[in-house]
């Protein structure tokens, strides 16, 4: 039987499945302060599991630049610890960001 459970920790939902875990931030437009809690809670993530990672952001409207090269500082982090990280959803801003940079080996792109 396949492992999964779903919770809620502060802005985000969370699901543990067998291979990796899944980050829902349940708000829709990225603040300063938001992407403070949403690196905050990846870093946390990354630090207390040793699996891959899923981001689904697709509530997610627009990426903001600075937040674009903090998640891909991120996923890099997690590819030098052979884990993978997941982008379920980008909006086109983070899939043309990374089209363009080819960086798509680094961020795997989910619809």
């Amino acid at each position: 039987m396949a492992y999964e459970t779903k919770r809620e920790i502060d802005e985000f939902i969370v699901e543990e499945k067998d291979s990796y875990i899944e980050v829902k931030p349940k708000f829709t437009l990225i603040t300063p302060e938001m992407e403070k809690k949403l690196i905050g809670f990846l870093n946390t993530t990354y630090f207390g599991v040793k699996c891959d990672i899923r981001l689904n952001l697709s509530e997610m409207k627009y990426i903001p630049s600075n937040t674009r090269l903090v998640i891909l500082d991120f996923a890099k982090e997690m590819k030098k610890q052979s884990r993978k990280f997941y982008i379920l959803g980008a909006p086109k801003s983070l899939v043309n960001f990374l089209k363009r940079f080819q960086l798509e080996g680094i961020i795997r792109l989910e619809s």
